[in-house]
């Protein structure tokens, strides 16, 4: 009877050892790749949730640009502005665009007067405008003290072309 359970023993560690690395081990194997497989695609999805996530910001701060890399949009938005403020321009310049591969820089020179208080709003009013300005130079003239100051100031602002083929002002 001893040799029967000896060989019974030795029968089921065979099937048990077989068993092991025929279908455990490949089970296995299976487990693991299919549970890298889920890793990397959540992986890809975060991605892809991120990239759309900075497409939206780029948009939106391309809505704040011109769709153009034409001047005239600046002047009309800066004078509109001005008049809002009070300021009393004297003249606007457009100089010619400057190329700064790859984008092109946009600039108006204004001469006026204004009282400081109008020119505290008008500056204010640069900084919030829905368009992205940019005050790079400003001087202000004395004045006595009732009366106008005179200023100088240079605005730009950036033209910046699609990043995409097929992107730009129609995008939403």
């Amino acid at each position: 009877m001893r040799p029967l359970f000896l060989l019974a023993g030795i029968g089921v560690a065979i099937a048990v050892l077989v068993g092991y690395h025929v279908i455990y081990v490949p089970h296995q194997a299976q487990v693991r790749l299919t549970q890298d497989r889920i890793a990397e695609e959540r992986a890809t999805q975060e991605m892809q949730a991120e990239v759309a996530a900075l497409l939206g910001q780029v948009e939106r701060s391309r809505k704040r640009l011109p769709e153009a890399p034409d001047p005239s949009v600046l002047v009309h938005d800066v004078a509109t502005l001005a008049q809002q403020a009070g300021v009393q321009l004297t003249s606007i310049t457009r100089e010619p665009p400057q190329e700064l591969a790859p984008f092109t820089h946009l600039i108006v020179r204004l001469q006026g007067t204004t009282s400081y208080h109008q020119l505290g709003v008008f500056l204010d009013a640069l900084e919030r405008a829905d368009q992205f300005l940019r005050v790079e130079r400003l001087e202000v003239g004395k004045s006595n003290w009732r009366g106008p100051a005179t200023i100088q100031m240079v605005v730009g602002t950036f033209f910046v072309p699609p990043l995409l083929p097929g992107a730009g002002a129609g995008v939403n």
